[in-house]
């Protein structure tokens, strides 16, 4: 055993001992060997220089390839070619500039950094396989401030690395921060904050975009996104993307008042989307009334992925909408729109739509016409329809909803019209749909086309079984279709046809 221990430590001295080695070695071959002086400012910088490279190598060095270190620092004072911080580049699109295609090169961003963004493509990563590390933290990180409407960052070629900057908002509707370019793929956007100048009036139309076609695998995590305490007009979104497959959207924090949503893909839809550990407040802190109603997250209908683990705060009319992806998987979702009141958070299920057709319609007398079996848990039906699919015949014939809860036995009515509709001889296409709330009577229309009620009630169903209730005078002819959409209220609820 001691032989196995000694020989173990030596394995891990001489890993650690080859790792500095090539760490060291990389500092010596750029900055030189430390010679002096002994003391002074002389000596502060030349230590800096050690320091900033060991900042922006440690973490990375196992990877950084036969790429070069490209020095970036608006306050230097040399020649601007970037070989160490005395000649660091003035600006980033300069520094990328210096750097070669797929080699791997790293940007080292001075900690307090600062440059306006004035222009489209104000700064443009067009080299492929670049990184850019900000050094510095908090407000010392280096600072890129748009001072224009069409000030832009733009990702112009792939596999480009963003780290650890501050975009800050000087002015009024700012298109973008940073623009993903048509085709580039396999971005990352980390550890950055984007902020305004001036909370009110100050603002990112869209703050980070993605553009159309063939931009794929980006990765947007950790970042920091805020307007600050005011309202804004012209915010549409934090993050906006068009056909971006596997797209994540991880451990990020929203806070801001955005008109569509804080996350959204707009026109086209893109195959697994990941947005996850997420905290997204669509709207102005201070007060229940400072909450958007407009969703957190809104997708395009035919959108896949998963929506996981996020914390969604606005105000939309029910929690569900939220986050509006009708082909996403959610799970561990929790919502709020109440201040002061942390149990009332909600966990948000998938939305599910089960049909079922009734070709002979049975009396009431008899024995109640079977649709639905709940099970495992209680339901939220947010929707309930029915059409006609062969043209209904009986005089006197009445159609409603019946629930028969497990426990206690008792059936209860639902939506049922009493003596108002006549249904002999509705015609093929009719649909039957609550008047007004899901819990009102229930209405007829001929065209095939109804507004399901006006209301925003729900109703609860226990575990047991739906049913259809018919009744009329004599005998009751003709076939029906009923659709249900509804919300499952444990993860152990299911619903399935009724035998």
């Amino acid at each position: 055993m001691k032989k196995l221990l000694t020989i173990t430590l030596i394995l891990i001295l001489l890993l650690c001992t080859v790792t500095y080695g090539r760490v060291t070695d990389d500092i010596r071959d750029r900055v030189g060997s430390y010679t002096g002086p002994v003391n002074g400012t002389e000596q502060d910088d030349n230590i800096k220089a050690s320091l900033d490279l060991l900042h922006g190598l440690i973490g990375a060095h196992m990877t950084k390839g036969t790429g070069s270190i490209i020095y970036c620092d608006s306050g230097a004072s040399g020649g601007g070619t970037g070989a160490d911080w005395t000649n660091a580049y003035a600006t980033l699109d300069a520094a990328v500039g210096g750097c070669t295609a797929n080699r791997g090169d790293y940007i080292l961003v001075a900690a307090g950094h600062s440059e306006n963004i004035s222009t489209a493509n104000g700064a443009d990563l067009d080299v492929a396989g670049i990184t850019v590390i900000g050094l510095g933290v908090g407000d010392n990180r280096p600072v890129l401030s748009f001072t224009n409407a069409n000030g832009e960052v733009v990702i112009g070629a792939d596999d480009v690395h963003i780290k650890n900057l501050r975009f800050l908002a000087n002015v009024t509707a700012i298109t973008t921060a940073i623009n993903v370019e048509t085709t580039f793929e396999n971005f990352i956007i980390e550890d950055c904050e984007f902020a305004v100048e001036a909370a009110g009036t100050d603002e990112f139309v869209d703050c980070i975009t993605i553009a159309a076609t063939n931009t794929d695998g980006g990765i947007i995590r950790n970042n920091y996104f805020s307007s600050g305490l005011a309202s804004n007009s012209a915010p549409q979104s934090w993050i906006n993307f068009i056909d971006c497959n596997d797209l994540q959207i991880i451990n990020n924090t929203f806070y801001g008042d955005c008109a569509v949503a804080c996350i959204q893909n707009e026109t086209t839809a893109a195959n697994f989307v990941t947005i996850r550990d997420n905290t997204i407040f669509n709207g102005i802190i201070g007060g229940t009334a400072g909450l958007n109603s407009e969703p957190c997250i809104e997708l395009v209908a035919t959108t896949t992925g998963s929506v996981i683990n996020n914390s969604l705060f606005c105000n939309v009319a029910s929690r569900e909408l939220a986050v509006v992806g009708a082909d996403m998987f959610m799970a561990g979702n929790t919502y709020s729109e109440t201040e002061g009141t942390g149990g009332q958070a909600a966990f948000l299920m998938p939305t599910y739509c089960i049909s079922r057709e009734i070709t002979t319609l049975i009396d009431v007398g008899a024995s109640m016409n079977k649709l639905f079996t709940v099970a495992g848990g209680p339901i939220e039906v947010l929707s309930i329809v029915t059409f006609v699919t062969t043209e209904i015949g009986g005089e006197g014939c009445l159609i409603g909803y019946n629930v028969n809860p497990t426990a206690p036995a008792t059936d209860t009515a639902w939506a049922n019209d009493g003596t108002a509709l006549e249904c002999n001889g509705d015609a093929v296409g009719t649909v039957y749909v609550t008047a007004g709330d899901i819990t009102t009577d229930l209405t007829a229309t001929t065209n095939g086309v109804a507004l399901h009620g006006s209301g925003t009630s729900r109703v609860i169903i226990p575990i047991g079984a739906i049913e259809m209730d018919v009744d009329h005078d004599g005998t009751c002819a003709g076939a029906v279709k009923t659709y249900m959409t509804y919300r499952p209220m444990s993860p152990e609820t299911t619903v399935t046809l009724t035998p």
